[in-house]
C-alpha cells in the first residue's frame, strides 16, 4: 500500500544487520526515492563480517519497491555526522519541490535512530516510523554461538567507546487546551451529540477550559466573536497541526490518525 501522500515521497533508512525491517516498509510505502545509509565496509567491524553480501541482498529487495536508490557510506556510531547527512538529504530534496520524507527508525545504529528522531522535529515535512518484529528466525544454537564468548553470555557487543552526550533541541508539547478541546469534540461525537461551534463552546465553558471573554456590545455580537475565536483558536489550529481534516465534498471534519495518537499520548488524566 503506497504512502498516503499527494507529494513526492522520499524514504531514508540505515542498514546494519536487519534486512526485513529495511526492505518490507519500502515495499509497503512504494516511495519515489530511497536513501540508504550504509557503513563504510572497508573499515571497522563490518570488514570482518559478511556485510557486503547482506547489503547487496538488501538493495536488491529495495529495488522491487523503488528504482531510485542512493547508497550513502557513513559511520553508524558518529551522531553529528549522521545529523549532517540527514539534514543534507532533507535540504536537497526540499529544493526539488514539495516532498514528504519518511525515516525508518527501526533499523540502524542507536546513533542513527537518535539523530533521525531529533532531525524530524526540526522539519515539518519529515516523519519517522517504526516496524515491529512479528517473528524471528529460530536457530537458537547459532544465536547462542553469536551471543556467547569463552562460555560467557556477552551479547552482540564485546567492547564499547566512552559515553557521548547527545545534543538536544527543545520541542514544546502540544497546547493543553487544543488537545483537551479535541478530546471533548470526539467524546461528543462518540455520544451522538452534535459537535457544532455552539455546543463546543458550551462544553468548553462547562469544563472551565474557555478563557476568551469578548467585549460585550450586544448579545449577537458576543456570540459572533465567540464563534470566530473558536474557529481561529481551535479549528484552524487543529487543521494546521493535521489533527483533523475536512472532506472537500461533504465539508465534514474528521479526526486523523495523528490527532488520535496525540489524544492518546497527552493530557490523559
Amino acid at each position: 500500500m503506497p504512502y498516503g501522500s499527494n507529494k513526492t515521497v522520499v524514504e531514508i533508512a540505515c542498514v546494519t544487520y536487519d534486512m526485513a525491517k529495511v526492505v518490507n516498509p519500502i515495499l509497503y510505502h512504494k516511495p519515489s526515492k530511497v536513501y540508504i545509509l550504509c557503513p563504510l565496509i572497508e573499515t571497522g567491524i563490518f570488514k570482518e563480517m559478511p556485510y557486503p553480501e547482506l547489503y547487496d541482498i538488501i538493495l536488491s529487495g529495495i529495488r522491487k519497491g523503488c528504482n531510485d536508490v542512493t547508497g550513502i557510506p557513513s559511520v553508524p556510531n558518529q551522531f553529528l555526522s549522521i545529523v549532517r547527512t540527514l539534514t543534507g538529504i532533507i535540504e536537497a530534496e526540499k529544493k526539488n519541490g514539495d516532498v514528504d520524507v519518511l525515516i525508518n527508525v527501526s533499523s540502524g545504529s542507536s546513533e542513527f535512530i537518535t539523530a533521525a528522531t531529533l532531525t524530524s522535529v526540526m522539519y515539518g515535512n519529515v516523519s519517522i516510523y517504526t516496524v515491529a518484529s512479528k517473528s524471528y528466525y529460530d536457530n537458537f544454537e547459532e544465536l547462542r554461538k553469536a551471543l556467547y564468548s569463552d562460555g560467557k553470555l556477552c551479547g552482540m557487543t564485546k567492547t564499547t567507546s566512552d559515553p557521548t552526550i547527545i545534543p538536544t533541541y527543545k520541542m514544546n508539547p502540544p497546547d493543553m487546551d487544543l488537545v483537551c478541546g479535541l478530546r471533548i469534540r470526539e467524546e461528543m461525537i462518540a455520544n451522538k451529540e452534535q459537535a457544532n461551534p455552539k455546543n463546543m463552546i458550551r462544553r468548553l465553558k462547562k469544563t472551565n477550559m474557555w478563557t476568551y471573554i469578548p467585549a460585550r456590545n450586544a448579545e449577537n455580537d458576543v456570540i459572533q466573536k465567540e464563534y470566530m475565536y473558536y474557529k481561529r483558536h481551535y479549528v484552524d489550529k487543529w487543521l494546521e497541526e493535521k489533527w483533523v481534516q475536512i472532506d472537500a465534498d461533504s465539508k465534514k471534519m474528521t479526526l486523523t490518525d495523528l490527532g488520535m495518537k496525540v489524544m492518546m499520548a497527552f493530557y490523559t488524566d
